[in-house]
């Protein structure tokens, strides 16, 4: 059986660039998951749908109270290629469930970089969560759903 999680979408202007008399919107797609704890799961989270990143990413603050299977040490690179922007990372398997207003998913295991600091956002990514549902995403209407 599967379940159609609703996305939610936010749009704002970058207005660093509108100082310069550009008109730019930054569109982000989210959805909410709880994580596994020790004992039950966390409060929903708000979670970044992101189908250009690899793997998803936790904030330290959220992995230190979650259940995590850490399976190994990585650094984790951006799109800017110096090494002043990599910073080292553990790799583990987390397990939780996707969740809109209306229902939530079956748990789901996936992999995710568990992130030395808390100045990202909780990202989801491809790689063991994205990679095993079907994301549909209209920008136009502002529509979409995870099917997993």
């Amino acid at each position: 059986m599967f379940t159609k999680v609703e996305l939610t979408f936010s749009r704002y202007l970058d207005l660093e660039l509108l100082e310069k008399g550009i008109t730019f919107w930054i569109t982000r797609v989210h959805t909410q998951i709880r994580l596994k704890r020790s004992k039950g799961w966390t409060r929903p989270l708000e979670a970044i749908v992101d189908t250009g990143s690899p793997i998803s990413v936790v904030p330290q603050k959220m992995w230190e109270e979650i259940e995590t299977k850490p399976l190994a040490e990585d650094i984790m690179r951006g799109i800017v290629p110096k090494e002043e922007c990599f910073f080292p990372v553990k790799i583990a398997e987390l397990n939780g469930f996707l969740m809109d207003a209306k229902q939530e998913s079956q748990p789901i295991t996936f992999l995710s970089y568990l992130a030395p600091t808390d100045k990202i956002p909780l990202i989801l990514g491809v790689e063991s969560l994205l990679s095993k549902c079907t994301l549909y995403i209209n920008f136009l209407q502002q529509k979409g759903y995870i099917e997993l």
